[in-house]
C-alpha cells in the first residue's frame, strides 16, 4: 500500500497510526471463529446484524450509531419493513 508522505511536523505519523492500530488487534483474536459461532447458531437464532471487534476500537459504538440513524431514515420514507428479516 504506498501512502502519501506527509511533510513537517507530520513525518511518521502515518506510520505511527499504523502501528498502533495493528497493536490493537488482541494476539489471539480469530474473527473466523466467531463467524463460525453465528453459522453455527439454529436458523432463526442467528442475529441480523453482528459486529466483530477484537480491538475494541470503538467501531461498534460508530456501526451503532449508524444503524440508528439508518433506520430512522428508512422509517421516515416508508422503508420501515426493509428493517426487518423477511419484512415481518
Amino acid at each position: 500500500m504506498r501512502l502519501n508522505t506527509p511533510t513537517g511536523p507530520y513525518i511518521g505519523v502515518m506510520h505511527q497510526a499504523l502501528q498502533g492500530l495493528a497493536a490493537l488487534d488482541p494476539a489471539d483474536a480469530d474473527v473466523a471463529e466467531a463467524a463460525r459461532a453465528i453459522v453455527d447458531m439454529p436458523h432463526g437464532c442467528r442475529p441480523f446484524r453482528c459486529h466483530i471487534d477484537p480491538s475494541q476500537d470503538g467501531a461498534e459504538v460508530v456501526n451503532v450509531m449508524a444503524d440508528r440513524v439508518c433506520a430512522k431514515m428508512f422509517r421516515r420514507i416508508g422503508l420501515e419493513d426493509l428493517l426487518r428479516v423477511g419484512g415481518q
